[in-house]
């Protein structure tokens, strides 16, 4: 059987990296990462990983995540045969490459962006790059002009110089292979504290409106940057002074755009795309580049459909604009892997133009640092590192303390057990991060229970290697969360063989079955009556713990993998 070439979506192991997190439970990301790791042992597979910049971060991390690898980069960046003067397309890749995302109708470079195109030198002698500079941060010193097949310098110019404008003439007998890639150093970029805008993490340099490589004396062609050139330029015009000649330009603009229109239906894919069959994203939208081409099949990861199901204050656009971005370009052309019965049911109802004949569901597992551990020893040292008091007996909790997770009812719920039942002996044990403004309703209950209240202990962030020492020896596991896509943390406590108690919402019946107890997450009675049975009848208990640990077998990455595979070759084959 031929070997399917697929492209595995690298945009999310990228973003994790970048930001100094590790691989570990961080929801998404642990799904990024065991995916292509199953992937990459596939016999059926040829696996290469997409990515638009940053190649040498992500060639650096692949190597220490999948040292029996080797890493194939695809970007997909394209770097047009020119044959006429050309205005380059600011919105899209086309030529340009590790340069931050488009802002309107211009570009942001990073410390070090880069412009490559191809050019037939027999046929053209004399190149020029136009930049047209809008903004230089005040922390950028210095820009440099590079060569970088040459490793030339071709100008270094101050801030004032740059916004001049940059003009750079390359000659002919310095092009190698028929490839000019110049590059743009902005010293000292930064992130754009000092235009105001505390929250943007991107490094940034130089704002360029648009590039214009100009060969010898071809006429332009008529691209998408060059149509976005004219409205620019149509958008500064004195309308009053030159009102004939501003409807001459309007009227340009719109034959210019039905020409670009018929144009599009006659262009050819693109060269590097050529050898792909598949294209696989395991949470973002699929890039435009790829989306365009009717020949490759797409496949995406779908997680949850949250921002439909609980209040928007959770899920403000601009935190989770990535969600809302894949959201829009979901379609019926395309195939769809759900994490769950429950996710696949969730998108055909609020995303009505979806194909349930192209969703199919791939169960989550759980990472292999859940174990059944029953060392004392092993128990007394993470106790030790947490600055824990002894304690006998405790229930556990691994979440972030957010307000989706429903914290505040086992909490509330918790106390209101230990207190009825005068128990003094029981430890609620809470492990994950929290959201600051959450933990006044925290406090404000604990107020409630001066008596229990320091039978709750919040630990904070847990290393993985210490989770199962935790999850193996506690009386029972507490996850009831208002709504979740699978819920890995029932999984989790299960495969460390735990009793767990968790919502009756959701997917998460299809994660525990009828291994746990599945209670309304909004009642605190409900919540009450669990503990109680647990914490009363230690058969029962220990049967949950047997049963869970038996049902966590189930799930596992080759599986999940196994079900996608197996969908890609028989599509494959239609």
């Amino acid at each position: 059987m031929k070997k399917i070439n697929l492209v595995y979506d690298g945009s999310m192991l990228l973003n994790q990296l970048q930001t100094g997190n590790r691989i570990s439970r961080t929801g998404i990301f642990f799904v990024v990462y065991n995916v292509l790791k199953q992937f990459l042992d596939n016999p059926n597979l040829n696996v290469s990983v997409y990515t638009k910049n940053d190649k040498d971060v992500l060639q650096n991390a692949f190597y220490e995540l999948y040292p029996n690898h080797k890493l194939v980069i695809k970007d997909f960046n394209i770097k047009p045969q020119l044959s006429s003067s050309y205005f380059i397309d600011m919105l899209s890749n086309d030529g340009l490459e590790n340069w931050n995302n488009p802002e309107k109708i211009a570009r942001w470079t990073k410390e070090k962006s880069f412009i490559s195109f191809d050019i037939n030198t027999k046929i053209y002698k004399n190149i020029t790059i136009k930049l047209w500079v809008n903004t230089v941060l005040p922390s950028v010193k210095q820009i440099i002009i590079k060569d970088e097949k040459n490793g030339e310098i071709l100008k270094s110019l101050t801030p004032m110089e740059a916004k001049q404008g940059i003009e750079i003439n390359i000659l002919k007998d310095k092009i190698k292979d028929n490839n000019v890639c110049v590059s743009i150093e902005s010293v000292n970029a930064s992130t754009p504290k000092d235009l105001g805008m505390n929250s943007d993490t991107r490094l940034l340099g130089i704002r360029i409106s648009n590039v214009l490589i100009q060969i010898d004396n071809e006429r332009i062609s008529w691209t998408n940057g060059y149509l976005r050139y004219l409205q620019d330029k149509c958008s500064k015009f004195d309308k009053k002074q030159n009102r004939g000649k501003y409807l001459k330009l309007k009227a340009f603009i719109q034959f210019v755009k039905q020409f670009i229109y018929i144009k599009k239906f006659f262009k050819k894919g693109y060269q590097d795309i050529k050898n792909v069959d598949v294209f696989f994203s395991p949470c973002f939208a699929i890039p435009k580049e790829i989306a365009k081409n009717k020949k490759i099949q797409k496949y995406t990861i779908l997680y949850d459909t949250l921002p439909y199901v609980t209040p928007k204050e959770y899920y403000p656009s601009h935190g989770w604009k990535f969600l809302f971005d894949l959201y829009e370009t979901l379609n019926k052309k395309d195939y769809y892997f759900c994490i769950s019965e429950n996710t696949k049911k969730d998108f055909l109802k609020y995303i009505k133009r979806l194909d349930k004949n192209k969703m199919k569901v791939a169960l989550l597992a759980a990472a292999d640092y859940f174990y059944k551990c029953d060392d004392k020893k092993r128990l007394q040292q993470v106790f030790e590192k947490y600055n824990l008091p002894k304690i006998d007996k405790y229930i556990f909790s691994l979440c972030t303390l957010d307000p989706r997770k429903n914290l505040v009812t086992p909490i509330r719920s918790f106390l209101k057990f230990i207190k009825k039942n005068n128990i003094k002996d029981l430890y609620f044990l809470l492990g994950g991060g929290h959201v600051s403004e959450y933990l006044t309703q925290i406090e404000d209950i604990l107020k409630e229970y001066p008596e229990q209240r320091n039978n709750i202990i919040q630990l904070g962030y847990i290393d993985d290697e210490d989770l199962a020492p935790f999850l193996s020896n506690a009386q029972w596991d507490v996850y009831t969360p208002f709504y979740e896509g699978f819920g890995l943390p029932p999984l989790e406590a299960m495969q460390c063989g735990c009793p767990v108690i968790t919502s009756n919402n959701s997917s998460l019946p299809e994660v525990v079955g009828d291994a746990g107890i599945l209670i309304d997450c909004t009642s605190d009675d409900e919540h009450v009556a669990a503990f109680e049975k647990y914490y009363f009848d230690e058969q029962f208990r220990k049967e949950m713990a047997d049963k869970g640990y038996e049902r966590s077998k189930t799930f596992s990455w080759k599986k999940m993998s196994d079900i996608m595979v197996m969908e890609i070759l028989k599509n494959a084959k239609n």
